[in-house]
């Protein structure tokens, strides 16, 4: 009888230890969402000026390029 007790204490615990950890992963999911979501628009911004800037550059070295002649 006291080893069942003893079995059924110990699968409360683990019970008890599984829910939690189901409660605070999906506590934090929405939250690194967001964050993923965040750093993907920043990328999308980084690479269009980085094209924006790539332009420019090409300009700047044409007009550079005039003054030499």
């Amino acid at each position: 009888v006291r080893f069942l007790e003893q079995q059924n204490k110990l699968l409360e615990t683990k019970l008890q230890f599984f829910q939690n950890r189901q409660c605070c992963e999906s506590n934090l999911e929405p939250l690194f969402e967001g964050y993923i979501e965040t750093l993907r628009r920043e990328a999308e911004c980084v690479e269009a000026d980085s094209g924006r800037l790539s332009s420019e550059l090409n300009h700047v070295q044409e007009v550079l390029e005039g003054y030499k002649k």
